[in-house]
């Protein structure tokens, strides 16, 4: 069995952070060093850090606080890792106890230099119901050869980031998806581990839902890597917008009309193809982040590309 780093980013995750260190500390194969970088919080998260080994005392555990973005973390974390293996998961998330273990027989059997396990949420209300498909690949519509590993559950060798460079500090979100991109460029084994689950809690509020979504958005168009839905939406609306224009312009009722039920359309749909996955009490909220989450992957693409 190699040993094993396990690295986390943290900011503000004050009431986050014990559980996520309990899950760690009761792994069927426990890491060989846990290296957890505070990003500069000021809701007293550092502090409970750094009285955490008293409470996992078996927990071979390093805190630093380091004042940067979650990449730049991510990339100072790496660089103090003693070990050749690395796994990564994000603040917020929840380790299932055996997630380490799977990883790294995974990691062993294949021979891959990525391992990239797998996540689930467990949401409390309807609205975080919806999320979870906003936000997730669902179980159903799992591709295993191209599923692009994320950080919240990863495990690679530490020979990658030699390969491919380490996470983009010029990005603040969608830096995993951007350097899993550059994975896949460079041609590095990769492995999907669906065995290998944490759980992650979806957003609990609209305003937060959003801001996400653009962040995400925007980080996108940072590093040079456009998801096609973001391209199908980006699309969709400017041809509602020309068809809409066009109707005031002629004054045409008929196209007018058309609109209305495309638009009609739009909302049926947005609730059909999501509706299996939550509770019929989450169904309108399925509806409301369809468009919410459309302005928001908009207006994170026009604001980055001013920004440009």
């Amino acid at each position: 069995m190699p040993n094993i780093s396990l690295i986390c980013t943290v900011l503000n995750e004050k009431n986050t952070i014990l559980p996520l260190l309990k899950s760690m500390s009761i792994q069927t194969r426990l890491p060989n060093e846990v290296i957890i970088v505070d990003g500069g919080s000021t809701d007293g998260t550092f502090e409970v850090l750094k009285t955490a080994h008293r409470t996992f005392p078996h927990l071979k555990l390093r805190v630093y606080r380091h004042t940067s973005g979650r990449s730049e973390g991510r990339n100072f974390a790496i660089l103090k890792a003693k070990h050749s293996t690395i796994a990564i998961t994000d603040a917020g998330c929840i380790l299932d106890k055996d997630w380490l273990e799977t990883l790294t027989k995974t990691l062993l059997r294949t021979g891959a230099e990525v391992v990239s396990g797998y996540y689930r949420a467990e949401p409390q209300t309807p609205f975080e119901e919806a999320v979870v498909p906003y936000v997730f690949v669902m179980p159903d519509k799992l591709d295993p050869l191209n599923f692009l590993p994320a950080t919240r559950s990863m495990l690679l060798k530490k020979s990658v980031f030699k390969t491919v460079g380490y996470f983009d500090e010029q990005l603040e979100v969608s830096e995993d998806y951007e350097f899993a991109h550059r994975l896949i460029r460079a041609n590095v084994a990769i492995v999907f581990c669906k065995e290998a689950t944490v759980v992650w809690q979806p957003r609990s509020s609209l305003k937060s839902f959003f801001k996400m979504v653009m962040s995400m958005s925007k980080g996108d168009v940072k590093g040079q890597v456009i998801r096609p839905k973001a391209v199908l939406v980006a699309v969709r609306y400017i041809l509602f917008g020309a068809l809409f224009f066009t109707s005031i312009y002629f004054k045409n009722s008929e196209l007018g009309l058309l609109l209305v039920g495309l638009l009609l359309l739009y909302s049926l749909w947005a609730v059909w193809k999501n509706h299996n996955y939550v509770s019929v009490k989450a169904y309108a909220w399925l509806l409301v982040l369809q468009f919410v989450a459309d302005v928001g992957v908009i207006a994170g693409l026009v604001a980055a590309v001013l920004r440009r």
